[in-house]
């Protein structure tokens, strides 16, 4: 299929692309939920800290406000000397996505941060980096390190016109400063502190699971969503044709 990415916002820690014009009511639907989950998760477990509490948290409070889970695919470790990220998050997509893979994916990430005005990049590194102080403390040699610590969770999810969405996530902690652009980013395994995690969940928003929670899930943003929200900029991705 060839798309374009007509709309992206920033929604807290999540990267949200529309790959196709939605109605603007399931737009609305759509951040709100996904918003409303994230903030939910981060309320009982920090996703630096607690990834993996975090994250059954998160998927479980998709579940709980409407979203309907079609997959999940759970990766961890890695292998070779170096990781990419991008890479990482193009292999995660699941088939119907196919086209969003490599350059596509790549371009797309690229232009968010190079972007006049944006506030893309600034935004990211601080809702999605926590930057821990060097541990000297020979007595705990587990979490002991010289350098500062990065720990890193990012998140991109893709819009589908069908209600769909495709929520990409990767987790890291590194001893290697973070790049401006962290998607951009290729990681060296030796400065890897812990394991590489990343998911990927695919889900459906029920219109009729999710309606009972529209006014309250309203209501409880109401006062949120200027500071955690705001979109990036409509960029043109196409793919060539086969």
């Amino acid at each position: 299929m060839n798309q374009e990415a007509v709309e992206t916002y920033l929604n807290d820690g999540l990267l949200m692309v529309f790959v196709a014009p939605v109605d603007p009511s399931l737009r609305r639907d759509v951040m709100d939920c996904s918003l409303y989950t994230q903030l939910a998760a981060a309320r009982q477990f920090s996703k630096f800290t607690d990834y993996r509490d975090w994250q059954t948290t998160l998927i479980k409070a998709l579940a709980a406000f409407g979203w309907l889970r079609l997959d999940l695919a759970d990766k961890q470790g890695t292998s070779g000397e170096t990781l990419a990220i991008a890479e990482v998050l193009s292999e995660l997509l699941p088939d119907a996505l196919s086209d969003w893979r490599g350059e596509r994916l790549d371009n797309l990430l690229a232009s968010l941060f190079q972007a006049p005005g944006n506030d893309v990049a600034a935004a990211i590194i601080e809702r999605c980096v926590e930057v821990t102080a060097p541990q000297t403390d020979t007595r705990n040699a587990i979490q002991a390190h010289a350098e500062p610590l990065s720990s890193v969770v990012l998140q991109i999810g893709f819009v589908l016109p069908t209600r769909e969405m495709v929520l990409l996530c990767v987790a890291f902690e590194t001893l290697e400063t973070v790049d401006a652009n962290p998607f951009a980013q290729r990681l060296m395994n030796s400065q890897l502190a812990g394991d590489f995690r990343a998911f990927a969940f695919v889900g459906v928003l029920d219109d009729l699971r999710y309606s009972p929670f529209r006014q309250r899930i309203d209501k409880a943003l109401a006062e949120k969503r200027a500071a955690l929200c705001f979109p990036c900029k409509a960029f043109p991705v196409t793919a060539e044709q086969s």
